[in-house]
């Protein structure tokens, strides 16, 4: 079962995503409203008229802004852990010599986009959500956010360990991703990248495509070949903003 997100457990970073629902949660008050005055004008489109008399193109601007600087901030927070901790650019070997990057920090905005219209495009709630090589885990906090149960697999001891702090040690695994074997318990997939080496990387992204479960998604940032040249996959587009995303056929 997904734990309730709080301050308290995700430290400063997690209560500037926390902001960040609230925020979110303003457009659907918007909703249940317009519902509301529909219901009770007893007409669709005196209904509608009534409520955006209350509702200016100013307070939309305003909700704007607040997600564009909130979204900013979380940014450089993360930027901030990862200067501090010393885990940008520094790259490790895992077993059999494979080359890894260190932390690599994502968009925010973009990869928020692509988890958010995910998890509305999907059927039902309670889904499962790995993100390989999650580095400090900063997407594992984001997709929780938005709804998913969803953890982190990371090799490295010490982008681990901070990891660990921020998102909780039940959120967070260590392992090495080509040594894990239990991508089929998953429904979403999710990874930034994290092999050095082009040739390594394709092998790991055709081996995942394997081990998928009928029905999964892969949201593969940066290397996506195995899964578009496969007939075993379909591109699933949900706006032209948002990340790649495959589903298992």
């Amino acid at each position: 079962m997904r734990k309730d997100m709080d301050s308290q457990t995700y430290g400063h970073p997690g209560k500037i995503f926390l902001i960040g629902c609230n925020i979110t949660k303003r457009w659907q008050i918007r909703s249940v409203a317009q519902g509301e005055y529909q219901k009770r004008a007893g007409d669709k489109n005196e209904g509608i008229s009534r409520y955006n008399n209350m509702t200016t193109t100013k307070d939309e601007k305003v909700i704007k802004r607040q997600m564009k600087v909130l979204l900013t901030t979380v940014d450089r927070y993360v930027s901030f852990i990862s200067r501090s901790c010393k885990l940008e650019g520094n790259n490790y070997e895992s077993s059999g010599g494979i080359r890894h990057y260190g932390f690599i920090p994502s968009d925010t905005k973009r990869i928020l986009d692509t988890l958010s219209r995910l998890y509305f495009h999907m059927d039902s709630q309670g889904h499962k959500f790995l993100d390989i090589g999650c580095g400090i885990g900063n997407v594992v906090l984001l997709a929780n956010l938005v709804g998913f149960d969803a953890c982190g697999l990371e090799y490295n001891e010490e982008i681990y360990n901070v990891g660990k702090d921020l998102i909780g040690r039940d959120r967070i695994l260590r392992g090495d991703m080509n040594a894990f074997t239990e991508y089929d318990k998953y429904d979403v997939l999710y990874y930034y990248e994290p092999i050095c080496e082009i040739k390594a990387m394709l092998e790991f992204a055709a081996k995942l495509a394997e081990m998928m479960k009928r029905g999964a998604y892969v949201i593969p940032n940066g290397v996506a070949r195995p899964f578009r040249k496969s007939n075993k996959f379909k591109e699933v587009i949900l706006s032209e903003y948002h990340h790649t995303i495959f589903k298992k056929k």
